[in-house]
């Protein structure tokens, strides 16, 4: 989709921005990641500075914007909050969405998961790196593609590494996808690698 280029706007996330901020220069940046995608709209792009950026909640692209890094993957890292509780990163769900050169890691869910990392619902994620996001499966419930399960869309260029999807030993679940569990979409020029399966009886 094409969007008017007079009403695009960028805006800017830094860790030590303020959410009190406007985000629309790095002079007046936004705290978290969350808080700029809010204000995006279509054909919008939230640029995000190097650093790591610790998220209590998952952040969920619904809108025809990017969101991306200033410097790539190996600057820029989102984790989730260890104390938070369990929840995914990113939950990705339109079709112009684009999600580019972040690291994404320790997403966990409990319980029956599929995708700790990322949800691809449709949009792309383009050249991240998706590494060491954990689902748990329990109770005969099984978990599946702990760094990113999708249902449509697209993943390019990116490196799918140490993800783990599992059962508790015992109780009946399955793991499926290590990696990425995909029931439809496109995955192309991706390194998966070093990624770990296990049911509940191994």
């Amino acid at each position: 989709m094409i969007y008017s280029s007079e009403l695009i706007a960028d805006y800017y996330v830094a860790t030590n921005g303020s959410d009190a901020a406007s985000g629309t220069s790095w002079a007046t940046a936004l705290r978290t990641i969350s808080n700029a995608v809010a204000k995006a709209v279509n054909g919008d792009t939230v640029w995000i500075s190097n650093g790591a950026f610790v998220v209590t909640t998952t952040i969920v692209i619904n809108k025809g914007i990017t969101v991306r890094s200033l410097n790539g993957a190996e600057a820029t890292t989102v984790a989730r909050n260890g104390s938070a509780g369990n929840f995914r990163v990113f939950v990705v769900s339109n079709a112009s969405a684009v999600l580019q050169g972040v690291t994404v890691t320790n997403g966990y869910l409990a319980s029956s998961g599929q995708g700790a990392g990322i949800f691809l619902y449709s949009g792309t994620i383009r050249h991240c790196h998706i590494t060491k996001n954990k689902t748990w499966g329990n109770a005969n419930a099984n978990s599946f593609g702990s760094g990113i399960y999708m249902t449509g869309g697209l993943v390019e260029d990116c490196v799918i590494s140490s993800n783990w999807t599992g059962a508790a030993s015992g109780y009946g679940g399955l793991g499926y996808g290590g990696g990425i569990y995909m029931t439809a979409g496109l995955v192309r020029r991706c390194m998966i690698v070093s990624n770990s399966v296990r049911s509940s009886t191994s």
